[in-house]
């Protein structure tokens, strides 16, 4: 008899090609292969589907997460945005945020600022989409957990899973210059963070001085 996790990935592997589809004891199926030349799998667990995908990262590491439920708090001020002991919610996209400690915040910054911009608007874009939970960006690793509760959870892994393959390919190509990897380093000082006048959300002012939560401008 099949079970949820076999039907998912039986039904992912013909589409990403190749590989073989394996199950260990506790009845949890996986697709095993490569992806644009990166050691690639998909496992489908009782939430998420998990991407792996091998591949060295010359940039920085940091850590996305969506989610419908994340929306900013109308009560949270400035004064305690970066409190070392809290949690922090910085968005980067409409319910998509960087979440950790305050005495985090300027790695994870550095991390994401250190990536070209298209880059994470394309994975930004890509969460959105096919509800991918937690994005994380590591040294030697791209993963992401693909939300089961979604109707197309099957064509949002595949999906999903080769926009981390092109990352991966991507980040091939790059070498980190000398300023490259100074900005990164200077970034939790050089951005400026505001509210939005709208939603109150926290977000670093860029170039497009848009609310990524709710498009409103900056400032008005």
């Amino acid at each position: 008899m099949t079970n949820a996790s076999q039907r998912i990935i039986e039904a992912i592997a013909p589409q990403l090609g190749g590989g073989q589809v394996q199950h260990d004891s506790k009845g949890i199926w996986e697709w095993r292969g490569s992806l644009q030349g990166f050691p690639t799998r998909v496992r489908a667990e009782a939430l998420y589907c998990h991407v792996q995908v091998e591949a060295k990262n010359p940039l920085g590491s940091f850590q996305l997460k969506w989610s419908p439920k994340f929306v900013p708090d109308p009560t949270a001020v400035d004064a305690d945005a970066f409190d070392v002991a809290d949690d922090v919610r910085i968005w980067v996209g409409r319910n998509v945020v960087i979440e950790c400690f305050g005495l985090e915040v300027p790695e994870q910054l550095a991390g994401f600022r250190s990536f070209p911009p298209q880059g994470t608007g394309y994975l930004v874009e890509g969460m959105q989409r096919d509800h991918v939970s937690l994005l994380a960006v590591d040294e030697d690793e791209l993963s992401a957990f693909v939300v089961l509760e979604n109707p197309d959870v099957v064509g949002a892994t595949v999906r999903f899973t080769q926009l981390l393959a092109w990352t991966a390919a991507q980040l091939a190509l790059m070498a980190p210059s000398a300023p490259q990897l100074n900005a990164a380093a200077r970034a939790p000082n050089a951005a400026t963070r505001v509210r939005c006048n709208y939603c109150n959300a926290l977000f670093l002012l860029t170039e497009t001085s848009r609310c990524p939560q709710c498009g409103a401008p900056a400032g008005s």
